[in-house]
């Protein structure tokens, strides 16, 4: 499940300018308590097709994020970087990376004034920039997953995390506790970005 990934958007100057990515371990700092609930929970699949937003929860998903031509320039971006990922020492199993080059059309795709409107409008984030960490491409491969989580916040104000997805062709499925303390997911296809603020809504992905 090959996805390209913002690990930063924010409104503020990074509170650590040496901090890593949010979903790399921080050594030092102990990994959270997972939530009270059975993993064995049954989440509630949400329409692909439709956006959702709870904003309490500070979770959104957006189908069809990008337009045909900025799509086709991450397709084509992520398949020149798949014999580059490697395994990104991570909370995720099995889950391959690679750095997208600032230079490139893939990244630029993330950077335009649509899509940046699209996040701010979801978010309610006015302010909303593209943040100082890179962009990466991930490769989730069939059996892949990462555990129950919440973001490491970055900065003063806590970012907001673009998961996009470039094609789903794995067993893979995104799975979240929304602000009514229920397990929601969904098999994200194609073209479609799911966010989330750092510090806010447990989620994981599961095979």
């Amino acid at each position: 499940m090959p996805k390209a990934e913002i690990p930063s958007l924010a409104e503020t100057s990074p509170s650590s300018p040496s901090s890593p990515s949010s979903s790399t371990r921080v050594p030092g700092v102990p990994v959270p308590s997972s939530p009270s609930f059975s993993s064995a929970t049954r989440s509630l699949d949400l329409d692909v097709d439709a956006p959702h937003a709870d904003p309490n929860a500070r979770v959104w998903y957006l189908p069809n994020f990008l337009d045909a031509d900025a799509f086709a320039a991450v397709l084509a971006g992520c398949q020149k970087l798949r014999k580059r990922m490697k395994s990104d020492h991570s909370f995720a199993t099995g889950r391959l990376s690679a750095v997208v080059p600032p230079t490139s059309e893939a990244y630029a795709a993330f950077c335009n004034a649509r899509a940046l409107r699209k996040l701010r409008d979801a978010s309610g984030a006015e302010g909303l920039v593209l943040g100082d960490y890179p962009v990466e491409a991930r490769l989730y491969r069939p059996g892949s997953s990462m555990a129950w989580h919440q973001d490491v916040v970055l900065y003063e104000r806590p970012q907001v995390e673009l998961i996009y997805t470039v094609v789903n062709d794995s067993d893979g499925r995104t799975e979240w506790v929304g602000s009514d303390g229920l397990v929601r997911g969904l098999a994200p296809p194609a073209n479609s970005a799911l966010v989330f603020e750092a510090g806010a809504a447990w989620h994981r992905v599961a095979a």
